[in-house]
Order: structure tokens, then C-alpha cells, then sequence
């Protein structure tokens, strides 16, 4: 097999010993020519619509490379990046799916309460779960045409989020049983309800001091 790490094995190099060629996993040349595969256009683009040879000749950082690898290549580039493209249209088109069906057209949940949607102030975004696809304009979720950085940093985000919810989670009081039954003070739900918002508001103080000595991780 050939390799690219010896510039002297191309024809059209005059000086065998000047120079040893970047190897191609790390080449500015396989960088750009990814780059240009995954924002062109397969009908038009002349990565996509010229035969591999001519794409190689086509450039001067491309002809560095042994021809048949370069080839090779760009076959598989080919074949990978039209995967990709069609998965980012199919979760486009999921996403507009679920837009149409679930978007949350009211300010208010089923139970006459504000939905926290809502309390997200125009021009800011949050990261969610895939509970949220279809709402881009505020949320942003994890979708397979990702970059892998990405999709880390949504992850870490989302479960530095999941720390804040334990905190909370592992206070007995936050738990739904205290509030379930009318217990031997009665009251309605409306009253119980009141007393869950007094405790939730209070908890949220606690986890405040908290988080100022021990702070959530860095992102």
C-alpha cells in the first residue's frame, strides 16, 4: 500500500529530497476538501459532480497525494457525507413534524399555570432534552448532524442541569407524598399546592447558599 508520508513517490515532485509531505489525516488538504463535500451542493458542486481524478488534478494541494489514494478517499468523503446529509434532512423534517403537532401554542398548561416555555426571554436559548425538538427558536437539542463537540457540550450542559435537579430530589420535603393526602390539617388541593410553591421557594434559597460554596462544574 502507499503512503503519504513521502513526498518523493509523486511524479510531479522535481525535488525528491526537498520537502516530506504532511500525512493526509492531519492535511489542510483533507480538511478543506471534507469542508467543501459537506456545504456543496451533490448536484452542482464540482467535488461532488467531477470524477475523483479531476478533482485531484484540480489542485495543487490535492496532486501532493498519490492519485489512487486521494481517490479512494474521496469515494468513502462521498458516500459518508451523503449518510450525514440525509440524516440531518430526515431529522429536519422530524423536527418540523413535531413542531406541527406539539409546539406549544398556548402560554398556559392544562392546569391554567404558565408554562416555564414561555418565561424564556426573546434572544435567549437553552439547551433540553428531545422532549423540545420542533421548538429551535428557544431550545436547542442534540440532533445527529452534530459536530461530536457538539453533542459533549449539549451532554455535559444537560447533565450539569440533572446535578442541580438531584440536589433537589434528595430533600425528603420536595417529594410528592407530603402534598398528595389532605393528612390530619385537611385542606384542598389549592391549599396544598400553596404550601408545595412555599416549600419549593424555600428549598431554592437553600440550594443557593449551597452553590456558592460548592459550585456546579465548569462546562
Amino acid at each position: 500500500m502507499l503512503t503519504f508520508l513521502d513526498a518523493a513517490v509523486h511524479p510531479d515532485n522535481a525535488n525528491a529530497n526537498a520537502t516530506t509531505t504532511i500525512p493526509w489525516g492531519s492535511s489542510k488538504a483533507k480538511a478543506f476538501l471534507q469542508e467543501e463535500l459537506a456545504k456543496g451542493d451533490p448536484s452542482s458542486h464540482p467535488f461532488w459532480v467531477k470524477t475523483p481524478a479531476e478533482v485531484w488534478a484540480s489542485d495543487q494541494q490535492f496532486r501532493e497525494y498519490p492519485k489512487n489514494n486521494f481517490c479512494n478517499n474521496l469515494r468513502n468523503y462521498r458516500k459518508k457525507t451523503r449518510v450525514q446529509m440525509q440524516s440531518i434532512k430526515f431529522e429536519d423534517a422530524a423536527a418540523v413534524q413535531h413542531n406541527n403537532l406539539f409546539r406549544f401554542k398556548s402560554d398556559k398548561n392544562n392546569r391554567g399555570n404558565p408554562r416555564l416555555y414561555h418565561r424564556i426571554r426573546d434572544g435567549k436559548r437553552v439547551v433540553g432534552d428531545s422532549g423540545y425538538v420542533g421548538e429551535p427558536d428557544k431550545v436547542s437539542t442534540t440532533l445527529a448532524g452534530h459536530s461530536d463537540a457538539t453533542k459533549e457540550l449539549f451532554a455535559r450542559l444537560k447533565s450539569r442541569q440533572e446535578t442541580l435537579f438531584r440536589g433537589y430530589k434528595a430533600l425528603g420535603i420536595m417529594g410528592g407524598k407530603p402534598f398528595r393526602h389532605k393528612g390530619k390539617q385537611g385542606g384542598g388541593s389549592e391549599e396544598r399546592m400553596a404550601v408545595h410553591r412555599l416549600v419549593f421557594r424555600a428549598v431554592t434559597v437553600v440550594m443557593q447558599y449551597n452553590m456558592e460554596s460548592r459550585p456546579l462544574f465548569d462546562v
